[in-house]
Parts: C-alpha cells; sequence; structure tokens
C-alpha cells in the first residue's frame, strides 16, 4: 500500500491539490524538518530508516483522513512534518522559538514574506503552536508512568481538535511501523512492539473516546459535533491497523506467521468503517463500593457472559508515590501478563476526596480542604473480554504497603464478595426488566 511505504520526499501529487501558498508554506515546513531529521534514524524501529519518513507518513495519514476543505488545513499538514522537531533538536528544545524564527525564513525563501504579510505570518505562528503543543514540557515528570502521563495530557490539556488529531495521526503512524518494518526478524522484537501498541492505543483511545472541550454551550455543541464526524474515518483505521492486524501480530507464533502477517497488510486498502458499538453490559459497581473502598479497584463492568469489559481503578494524581498508584500499575501489567489481551486508558476519571474525620460533605468541598488526599478513579478497557473469576484472582494477588506499613490489595476478599453480590443482584434485576418487557 503506497500511502504507507517508507519514503523520505513529499508527495508532489498530493502537494498539487493545494494553491501557491500552501505548497509553498508545507515545502518551508518539510525544509525546517530536513535540517532536524535529515541525520536521523529510527533507532527503535529500525536504523536503516531514516526518520524523516515518520513525519511524511504522519503527513500521509492526515492528508488521506482529514477533510480538505476545513479552516488552516495546510497548516495541520505543515505541522504533521515539525511535529517532533521541538523534541528531537537540541537548539529547539532549549529555545522553542528559534523553530518559529526558521520556519519564517524558510518561507521566505520560498517566497511567503511572514515579516508584511500577516496572513503568511499567521499560518507560520499556527504551525508553530500546534508543534508546541504536542511538546512535552522540559522536565516533565511522570507520577503513574510515562504511558498513563501522556495519556492523561492528551485527555486534559490538548484542547485544540486539531492538535488532538496530530498526535493521534503521530501514534497511529508508529503503529503501522510495526507492520510495515524491515523483514528481518532480527530487528522485530515482540516486547518494544508490545510496549509502543500498548502507549499508542491508550493515546488514541484518550483522543477518541474525550471531548475537547470543558465549557458547554450553543457554539461548542455546533464544534462537538464537527470534531466527531472527524473522528469517524479514524475509528475505521484503528479498528483494521490495531484489531485486524497488529494484535494478531503480536500473537504470532513464529517469522513465516509475521510475514504472512504483514503482507496482507501490504495488500489491504484499508476501506474506511464505523467501529463496531459495544456489547450491552450489565451494570458497574459504584454504588456498593464508593463507601467501603478507596484503595485499588474500585468497580467492573461486566458483559452478558460474566466477563470484566472495563474497570476503574483509584488513583492519587497530587502524591505520584501513593501506593494506589502502584497497585493500579501492577494491576494493569497482572492482567497483560495472562496474555492474549491489553489494557487500553479509556477515558479521565471521576474525583473524590479523603475527607479528614469530623469534615463535612466532599461534595463541596474537594481540594479547598487542606490536608485532605484528592484520589481520583481512571477507567480501563480490556481489549478482550476476561472471565470475571480470571480477573478478581489477579486483582485479589495485587498487593502494596501503605506509608503506615498496612497491607492493601487491588480487592480485598470482603470486598470481592460484595462485587461478586451486586452483579449477581444486577443480573436478577435485568432479567426482570428483560421479562417485563416480553409480557
Amino acid at each position: 500500500m503506497a500511502v504507507f511505504d517508507y519514503h523520505y520526499g513529499l508527495d508532489e501529487r498530493a502537494l498539487q491539490t493545494f494553491s501557491k501558498d500552501d505548497q509553498q508554506l508545507i515545502r518551508a515546513a518539510f525544509a525546517v524538518a530536513m535540517t532536524v531529521h535529515g541525520k536521523q534514524s529510527r533507532r527503535k524501529v529500525d536504523p536503516s530508516v531514516m526518520y524523516i519518513s515518520h513525519p511524511l507518513m504522519v503527513f500521509d495519514l492526515v492528508y488521506r483522513y482529514e477533510d480538505h476543505k476545513q479552516p488552516h488545513f495546510a497548516e495541520l499538514m505543515a505541522a504533521t512534518l515539525l511535529h517532533d522537531a521541538i523534541e528531537d533538536s537540541p537548539i529547539y528544545r532549549h529555545d522553542p522559538g528559534k523553530m518559529l524564527s526558521d520556519l519564517q525564513a524558510a518561507c521566505k525563501e520560498q517566497g511567503l514574506d511572514c515579516e508584511t504579510n500577516i496572513a503568511h505570518q499567521l499560518s507560520a505562528n499556527r504551525i508553530f503552536t500546534l508543534c508546541e503543543q504536542l511538546t512535552n514540557p522540559p522536565g516533565s515528570s511522570y507520577p503513574f508512568d510515562k504511558r498513563t502521563y501522556q495519556a492523561d495530557r492528551v485527555m486534559h490539556q490538548l484542547t485544540d481538535p486539531d492538535a488532538r488529531i496530530l498526535k493521534m495521526a503521530d501514534q497511529m503512524a508508529s503503529l503501522i511501523c510495526q507492520l510495515t518494518m524491515a523483514d528481518d526478524p532480527a530487528k522485530f522484537s515482540k516486547e518494544k512492539a508490545r510496549q509502543s501498541a500498548n502507549k499508542g492505543n491508550d493515546l488514541i483511545r484518550a483522543v477518541l473516546d474525550t471531548k475537547p472541550y470543558q465549557k458547554p454551550n450553543a457554539l461548542v455543541a455546533v464544534s462537538e459535533r464537527q470534531y466527531a464526524q472527524r473522528l469517524q474515518p479514524w475509528r475505521g483505521l484503528y479498528t483494521q491497523v490495531v484489531d485486524g492486524y497488529l494484535r494478531r501480530l503480536l500473537k504470532a507464533s513464529d517469522a513465516a506467521a509475521e510475514e504472512q502477517i504483514r503482507r496482507e497488510f501490504a495488500k489491504d486498502p484499508l476501506p474506511i468503517t464505523r467501529m463496531e458499538k459495544p456489547k450491552a453490559l450489565i451494570g458497574n459497581t459504584y454504588d456498593i463500593l464508593k463507601d467501603i473502598h478507596g484503595h485499588g479497584l474500585a468497580s467492573v463492568t461486566v458483559n452478558a457472559q460474566d466477563e470484566v469489559i472495563s474497570y476503574v481503578n483509584w488513583e492519587s494524581p497530587d502524591n505520584q508515590y501513593s501506593y494506589r498508584n502502584r497497585l493500579q500499575v501492577a494491576l494493569r501489567d497482572g492482567i497483560e501478563a495472562a496474555g492474549e489481551r491489553d489494557v487500553e486508558v479509556y477515558s479521565r476519571g471521576f474525583t473524590r476526596v479523603r475527607l479528614k474525620p469530623g469534615q463535612a460533605n466532599a461534595d463541596n468541598q474537594f481540594r479547598e480542604q487542606v490536608g485532605s488526599e484528592l484520589w481520583r478513579g481512571r477507567i480501563y478497557m480490556l481489549s478482550k473480554p476476561m472471565k470475571l473469576d480470571r480477573f478478581l484472582d489477579i486483582a485479589e494477588g495485587v498487593t502494596d504497603v501503605t506509608k503506615d506499613g498496612v497491607e492493601r490489595h487491588a480487592i480485598s476478599p470482603q470486598e470481592r464478595n460484595e462485587l461478586t453480590q451486586r452483579i449477581a443482584h444486577l443480573k436478577r434485576v435485568n432479567s426482570y426488566r428483560e421479562t417485563r418487557q416480553r409480557t
């Protein structure tokens, strides 16, 4: 499939669909990208492949799956070529503004005057802003682990829809790279590919499953509908690449099976499809657990076959060394170590405050409570349902110790008993409602 082949130059046929000024803008961005990535290779994937192939693959993806008539499309396309420039250049990393001045100079060489023409100046500023939003702040710390931190940053800090689309395309290109890399088995590490896939899944799902807008109003409602329409082709691509090929590649038994999967991918035109709606759920267990449990597992959601589809785990965003965060990572690792499934960050969590004795209602006091510990539930999705008993066995075996020396489980035997009773009750209620509807 040519659109996903490695190449080191701009697609001239794609450029011809842009106006003259837009072509010059994209060529200027590519010139700056070459000064940054021109001598770099893809060390983590295949050192024989030049790194510039990655921005070009992101360029191809956005060109194929985005509407060319949307506002500022040329700036978005130019940003695809420069999205890693600030992080990968020591000069730009210490002085991001240098990238903007270099981009303006490159635009001038292409015939665009960013000093006197306000439109050209705004275009360069827009490209720089998009790239800056995608760059992790210098000295970033990861209170949980890098994978969870980056997904959390996408959900809570990236409010520009174009920046979110660009981040998703960046991760999608990395996942596709696992399928199109060189055929030498010595260069393919399933463990590295699995880590890349898990990180990419979390970030892509963070874009697909959360809204960029925080304050709803009439204008935002229109923007959200437009944003949801933009995501539809990306959902189809995600489903086919991840579920159709990448998961099979990671489960392949030998090099011959891996090669066969890559050949299938190379021939697949990847038609745009809609993601299937999830199966109907029985319910969750927030009601039974919210008053008795704030240590590890908060709730699970199961289907009609008593299989876990998703779960909520407590975390402490204000205390990176909290045992809750360690329990969260250990539970996720335990589920993935059981094989045949990945755990993906699904969406932002809901917030609770653990109050000191004598303090009042948590609903009105949240962060204002000095000395109270803020904790939050984060939703995780399983790529493949897991039997409830197996899931609870893993959760019950996950332990950690608090700073007071108290051992905590992701779920204790008492909480496990409460949980199974609640699910049994929900099943009875569901069955009764279905019977009433039929009669």
